[in-house]
Parts: structure tokens; C-alpha cells; sequence
């Protein structure tokens, strides 16, 4: 199976390496990377159909629909997410268009701070051990093991499916850049996991793939509190497209800059989800 077969891989940020890895463990097939549409982009959509049209394998985290009425065998993958590395980490919107920020990722406290017009000299003092844990970052860990075993369900995968990934991931340290970006390991390791739920020979899947990581270009830091937490080292060093930034005052200077050169006034921004229990905190601590 997948010997000299076309396999097309659609997934979000992952696709790459979901089909670099593929590609490392079936060298004779033809990986045709096709990263998956939006459901109201029907043009792409439309072209993603064509691709499939002449594919024997589909390995995709989602649109699963696509597949119905077509010769082709349906590999489903779960879309990781992992929160209890970067619990500080949210999408944000301006209220005045629903847009996005320019840079999707935002940290919470920096959102309030910047809100609350706090001078970043300090909102630097935001950052430490008593607000993240009033605000609940050193209790993520098991939401968010929670939230990936649910991920794994919903993709017919089951437990013991997910005990042989997580289990060997979580012995690794840190595995995810971000929230949703897996490093390049995680991500062989997810592909293998399921490639052997489906029954492929133990020893082609146990030997070691190594494939480029393409997802260094945004990496959230583990705070060293949450990172003493969970027994990692940690740093506040955070990586922003080819921006480097080292320091908790120089991200807040960045992205107060950011957020006013993208016409986002003071109250005009908000995070996707709120933590009330750290906005609390964070205007108790100011008041004092």
C-alpha cells in the first residue's frame, strides 16, 4: 500500500511536514501536498477535487466530505493542539473590523496591558508567578491533554492509539512551538502513530525520519515560570517571522508598535478568549 500510488496531504501549517514525512517513509509514491480550502472557498476547493480525482490515498485533518463518491482510501489525521506549554497565548481581534492582528499570535497579559494603556516599563512587572497562576497557566496541563485525546476521538482514533503518541512525545519536553504548531518530530510521530494504527509493518514506521522543521518562523517562548512548573527550562525569548525578540519589555515594545501601526487603538482590540480570572488579577496587581 502507498507504493507508487499518488497520496495528497491537506492540512494547515502542517502539510509540508505531514508530506515530507510520507514522503521519507514511501520514497516509490507520489506526495502531492494540497493544503486544505476554507468550506467557503469554493474555487480551491474546487481544484483540491481535481487533485483528488485521480489520487489513491487522501490524508487529511478535516473536509472529510470531499472524499465521498471518490476511488480513493481516506487516512484522517487530528489536528494538534496543545495549550499547556504557552497557556498566555490567544488570537486577537479589532472590535471596529473582526479582523485579525497582523501577527495572529498575542499575548494575553500584553492585550490587557496595552488596553489599559500601561506604559510597558510597567506591564513588564505583569509577568510573574502570582498572575499566572491566578489566571490558571499552571493548571493547563491536563485541559489541555484532555483537549488533544478529544482531537484524536473525533477522528475515530482510540485511546490506546493516543497513549502510544502522547506518551512518547510528552518524554521529549517541549514538542509544540506554539499552541498549534508541532515541531517537526511531533509531527513525524503523529503520521507514524496512525500509519501503524492502520496496520503498516511495525518496522517501517519505527525507524528514525528526520524532516526539515517549517514551522521555526513563529515560536511562542515557555515562560521559565511555567517552564519550573512543568520541570523545562524556560525563556522569554520569542520568535516573530525573522524577528528575534529577547526580553519581555522588548516583545511589549514590539507589539504596542505593532498594534499602532495597524490603526488599534487602546480598548479596540480583543482576545478570541477570554481569561477573566487574569484580567481580575492583572487589575487587582495595578491598583496596589
Amino acid at each position: 500500500m502507498f507504493a507508487d500510488e499518488k497520496i495528497v496531504v491537506s492540512s494547515n501549517c502542517t502539510t509540508g511536514g505531514i508530506a515530507a514525512t510520507l514522503r521519507a517513509i514511501f520514497p516509490m509514491a507520489n506526495v502531492v501536498p494540497f493544503p486544505l480550502p476554507a468550506d467557503d472557498n469554493v474555487v480551491v476547493t474546487g481544484l483540491l477535487l481535481s487533485e483528488l480525482k485521480d489520487a489513491s490515498i487522501w490524508v487529511s485533518i478535516g473536509r472529510f466530505d470531499l472524499a465521498n463518491g471518490l476511488n480513493l482510501n481516506l487516512v484522517k489525521l487530528p489536528a494538534i493542539s496543545f495549550g499547556a506549554f504557552h497557556p498566555d497565548l490567544c488570537y486577537a481581534r479589532k472590535k471596529l473590523t473582526n479582523e485579525f492582528t497582523k501577527y495572529h499570535y498575542n499575548s494575553r497579559i500584553a492585550i490587557w496591558a496595552f488596553n489599559n494603556q500601561i506604559d510597558t516599563f510597567d506591564a513588564v512587572k505583569l509577568y510573574n508567578e502570582e498572575n499566572f497562576k491566578l489566571a490558571g497557566y499552571f493548571d493547563a496541563w491536563e485541559p489541555a491533554v484532555i483537549h488533544l485525546k478529544d482531537l484524536f476521538k473525533a477522528n475515530n482514533l482510540s485511546e490506546k492509539v493516543f497513549d502510544r503518541f502522547f506518551n512518547k512525545m510528552k518524554r521529549t519536553g517541549v514538542f509544540m512551538h506554539s499552541v498549534n504548531h508541532p515541531l517537526s518530530q511531533t509531527i513525524v510521530e503523529l503520521v507514524k502513530t496512525v500509519l501503524f494504527s492502520l496496520g503498516f509493518d511495525s518496522s517501517m514506521i519505527k525507524r528514525e525520519i528526520v524532516i526539515p522543521d517549517g514551522l521555526m518562523d513563529n515560536i511562542w517562548p515557555v515562560y521559565p515560570e511555567i517552564g519550573m512548573e512543568l520541570g523545562l527550562e524556560g525563556n522569554y525569548v520569542w520568535r516573530i517571522g525573522n524577528i528575534e525578540i529577547d526580553g519581555v519589555r522588548n516583545y511589549l515594545d514590539f507589539t504596542y508598535q505593532n498594534y499602532t501601526q495597524q490603526g488599534i487603538f487602546p480598548m479596540d482590540l480583543i482576545p478570541v478568549t477570554k481569561n477573566l480570572a487574569l484580567e481580575m488579577a492583572l487589575a487587582k496587581q495595578i491598583k496596589k
